[in-house]
């Protein structure tokens, strides 16, 4: 017969934490899933750009559109099957590599040329920095690249040129 004590304290339960990488994987795998129910994967795998070897056009970021008609102050990015990455981020001439790993991108090493930027150049330069400093998730959809952060939230939309 079990009798109730007074002096019995709770049971305390260790807090597990999931890695950030296993989050992030988790958050991209329902991201991907999202993207399928919704319809957006219309597109058999032959119609999607490269990642590699494709020039990637800045088309947004943060949610800022970024258009320009000077294609030597066109922000890009293109990536290469050597783990190279080589840009410009609308002002200066970015270079540096990339890692993947599944869905998420790390890029690393990152420079770039010192030169002055004005405008919306500057504030395009200042956001493209920003957005390479963290990994991401990535996705290709046709044409279009898209990166997202840890909330899946789109942080930046690219165009593929050619």
């Amino acid at each position: 017969m079990f009798r109730a004590s007074a002096t019995r304290q709770p049971v305390q339960f260790k807090k597990r934490t999931v890695p950030i990488k296993c989050r992030v994987l988790i958050k991209s795998l329902v991201l991907l899933l999202l993207l399928n129910l919704s319809g957006c994967s219309g597109l058999s795998s032959n119609d999607n750009a490269s990642l590699r070897g494709t020039y990637w056009k800045l088309t947004e970021i943060f949610g800022v559109p970024v258009e320009t008609d000077d294609a030597e102050k066109q922000a890009y990015l293109q990536l290469t099957g050597s783990g190279q990455v080589a840009g410009h981020s609308g002002c200066n001439q970015l270079f540096g590599q990339y890692q993947l790993q599944d869905s998420i991108i790390y890029f690393t090493r990152m420079a770039s040329t010192r030169m002055a930027c004005i405008g919306q150049a500057d504030e395009v330069e200042g956001y493209m920095l920003e957005m390479l400093k963290e990994p991401k998730l990535w996705i290709i959809k046709g044409q279009s690249l898209v990166f997202f952060n840890n909330e899946q939230e789109v942080i930046a939309r690219f165009k593929s040129v050619h």
